[in-house]
């Protein structure tokens, strides 16, 4: 006899023949040897398609895309929990529904090939949605349907729109560190020309006075910068080194402005050697944002004080800012909450509630921390203790009094070979040194570099080399330690001072524009560093 063997390939025709009465000796039975055929190929297929189906059904069940299976006349037949998700629709109230309620193609579904299109869906709440829907042919039951498979674009979109966002913020940055970049170097020129026309001018010169202006426009225009450098930076807020009594000294005349005329503002300054890590425009926005709000607690007038002093000794040196009106106080059972964002005491009088939390925020990623005492109708002490960073003592042990460290820096170090690519800021750097005292040798180039450490080894004690130059071609690093190897290397950046990734091992970099002054105790501290780890010879 013949028997029929299906799968959803191919039928197959198996001649099967029963053994014969004289083949199995008249009994019956079958002969030795002779095998009885087996149902295993049949049941192992049967279990195979119900694998496949319990595998589909799983899939899709849970896929993240809506999966929507559709009659030729576009009826629904099955419905995922991501079309729920997607249409707002459960599955028992979208089978049997037209799938055109939901996402209507316009000219219907294509039949040559897999149809793969964007269109406009519809949610249940009426709510129009992009997206994109492809189709393939399938079957069920015998009867031809159609496997929607439909992908919210949403995040796409949103994914497009973040990426096309980072592009132009990233051609911004590269635009603005650029602008920085030359803005800092011309600065640099005007400050160092101001430096130099300022020595030898009497104390109480009007000619001292405009130029001491223009030092402050300079001071403006570098935490400009700065805050320009923060905001676009990958590396992260640049962190810097600053004596902090300078620091709200240039931060004054912005504060006067602030409190008008019915605010008594006095600045009290007591720790004149006190370097804490931070940069000055991190400085004037913690005063600022202090003296508005002592200000706002004085609406009839009163007095502002800011103060500094030194506290603490050995490893534990600290520098204490205080900042203390005369205004209403606040009540002790809300002094808890002071520095919680978008808390405020001003109620109808307005403010944001993020001063005093900017201010904690700014004070703890420097190291210190703020309190704030007050007594409700006399008045608001906010305290900030800082600590002093170590190594501003340049080996001197405990601190050196301000009358040895000036006269310190003063001291000629010998010849300078600085290097820089904008020629304005060199020719300021130059004037500087030279007025100082050093020898002064100059390059644009890594070329003129090499030549000149070359032809100078022996009178060379410092190159002063900018960023724009160290980038180009090989390090002076490597070109110091291969020549001159006892010459230390000062780098000078108007990019504002390298953060993250872009930090140098063992690099000494100071941020242009800077002072005379600062440039000599950066010199000083560097030769002496230098000095207090050079070996000394053997007296074997």
């Amino acid at each position: 006899m013949l028997e029929i063997l299906q799968d959803d390939r191919q039928q197959m025709c198996v001649e099967r023949r029963e053994p014969s009465t004289s083949e199995s000796g008249g009994s019956g039975r079958r002969p030795p040897g002779h095998s009885t055929p087996q149902k295993r190929p049949r049941r192992r297929h049967a279990d195979s398609l119900q694998e496949a189906k319990h595998n589909y059904d799983a899939l899709v069940h849970s896929s993240m895309d809506a999966v929507v299976v559709i009659a030729e006349d576009d009826t629904v037949l099955s419905w995922n929990p991501a079309a729920q998700d997607l249409f707002g629709v459960p599955r028992r109230d979208a089978v049997g529904r037209s799938v055109r309620e939901f996402v209507d193609p316009p000219g219907g579904w294509e039949d040559e090939g897999r149809y793969r299109r964007a269109h406009r869906g519809r949610r249940a709440d009426g709510e129009e949605i992009d997206v994109l829907v492809v189709a393939a042919r399938g079957i069920r039951e015998g009867a031809p349907t159609r496997l929607l498979t439909i992908r919210d674009l949403a995040p796409q979109r949103l994914l497009e729109e973040k990426t096309l966002e980072a592009q132009k913020l990233g051609a911004v940055a590269q635009l603005a560190t650029g602008a920085v970049h030359d803005f800092n170097n011309l600065l640099m020129a005007i400050s160092g020309a101001v430096s130099v026309a300022s020595r030898g001018l009497p104390t109480a010169s009007p000619v001292g006075d405009r130029l001491d202006d223009i030092r402050d426009a300079v001071r403006t225009g570098a935490s400009i910068a700065r805050q320009l450098l923060n905001l676009v930076r990958k590396g992260g807020e640049e962190r810097d080194t600053v004596l902090l009594d300078d620091a709200v000294r240039s931060s004054r005349a912005i504060l006067e402005a602030l409190v008008g005329d019915d605010v008594d503002l006095v600045v009290d300054l007591d720790a004149p050697a006190a370097v804490v890590q931070t940069c000055p425009a991190q400085v004037e926005q913690v005063l600022m944002n202090l003296v508005v709000n002592a200000r706002d607690a004085m609406p009839g007038g009163g007095q502002i004080a800011i103060c500094t002093r030194d506290v603490g000794e050995g490893d534990d040196r600290a520098v204490l800012l205080t900042v203390t009106d005369t205004g209403s106080g606040i009540p002790a059972t809300r002094l808890e909450q002071v520095f919680e964002p978008y808390f405020t005491t001003k109620g109808t009088r307005g403010g944001t509630g993020l001063g005093l939390y900017v201010v904690r925020d700014i004070v703890t990623r420097s190291g210190g921390e703020v309190r704030v005492h007050s007594t409700q109708g006399e008045g608001t002490t906010v305290s900030i203790l800082m600590p002093v960073v170590a190594d501003v003592w340049n080996g001197f042990g405990d601190r050196m009094p301000t009358h040895v460290y000036r006269r310190a820096l003063f001291d000629p170090v010998g010849t300078i070979l600085v290097a820089d690519t904008h020629d304005m800021a060199l020719e300021a750097v130059r004037r500087l040194l030279d007025s100082e005292g050093h020898r002064v040798l100059v390059a644009t180039d890594m070329e003129a570099v090499e030549r000149l450490l070359r032809e100078n080894r022996d009178s060379v004690s410092l190159l002063l080399c900018d960023m724009s130059v160290a980038s180009k071609g090989t390090s002076p690093a490597e070109v110091v330690s291969r020549l001159a190897p006892d010459v230390p290397v000062l780098y000078m950046s108007a990019r504002g001072l390298p953060t993250g990734d872009e930090c140098m091992d063992d690099a000494h970099v100071i941020a242009k524009p800077f002072t005379h002054e600062e440039l000599r105790r950066r010199i000083t501290r560097l030769l002496t560093d230098r000095r207090a780890h050079r070996p000394r010879p053997s007296t074997l």
